[in-house]
């Protein structure tokens, strides 16, 4: 919700003013410029996802959709389930 009003009050700051759009909505103005301050942030924690959800996506792609999330995560990890030493599945230890 209060990406909303940060969202509003950046649209319409030149003709109403920071100060009165925060008092109306009832959020600080210090949550506002604190909420400028860390779009940078924001923007590269964004790119990092869109990264890794390509990633996924490709990993899930290339095995035609049969790996779930364990195995993407896994392979993602650099876990190669074929060598030697690696851990059988669980339901082999019983």
């Amino acid at each position: 919700m209060k990406t909303a009003a940060w969202d509003f009050v950046s649209t319409r700051a030149e003709v109403f003013g920071i100060k009165r759009i925060c008092r109306v909505l009832e959020v600080s103005r210090s949550g506002y410029y604190r909420w400028i301050a860390d779009a940078e942030a924001r923007a590269g924690r964004q790119f990092e996802e869109d990264a890794l959800v390509e990633e996924i996506r490709e990993v899930h792609a290339e095995h035609r959709g049969n790996h779930g999330a364990l195995r993407v995560h896994a392979e993602l990890r650099g876990f190669d389930p074929g060598a030697a030493g690696a851990a059988p599945a669980c339901d082999r230890v019983r």
